[in-house]
């Protein structure tokens, strides 16, 4: 893949979690809030995904991702431990939103995750735009 290809794969991913974000906001509104924590997770997935390719790194799956979010950036000082903490553990709320058929997602729980996950995905964004 050439610089300008994957430039333009890095802005159509960072434009993806940016309206993934804004369905979040609009189920949450209607207190669908386990499909609200499910969007939430791949706002926050897709940006990450980005972040992944700008460093040269395409990986395929959910745990990849995961994977190689926590090698490239946990200790690096480059996020804050509670945001580095809010990937990992949205990725496992959205587990449960999907297949577990009890769960206690309220209006509160999943307003935080929607402002948490506002702020991540501001942080990722900003790392894109540092990264040379």
């Amino acid at each position: 893949m050439t610089a300008t290809e994957t430039n333009k794969l890095i802005a159509l991913r960072i434009a993806k979690s940016k309206k993934t974000l804004f369905e979040a906001e609009q189920i949450f509104k209607f207190q669908l809030y386990e499909a609200s924590i499910n969007r939430i997770f791949y706002s926050c997935f897709y940006m990450v995904s980005a972040l992944l390719l700008k460093t040269g790194k395409d990986p395929k799956t959910h745990s990849g991702v995961r994977k190689l979010f926590h090698q490239y950036f946990v200790g690096k000082n480059l996020l804050s431990e509670k945001l580095i903490s809010f990937f990992m553990e949205i990725s496992e709320l959205r587990g449960d939103a999907d297949y577990e058929f009890e769960n206690n997602f309220n209006e509160a729980i999943t307003k935080e995750n929607l402002e948490t996950a506002k702020n991540f995905i501001a942080a990722i964004e900003k790392l894109i735009s540092e990264a040379t």
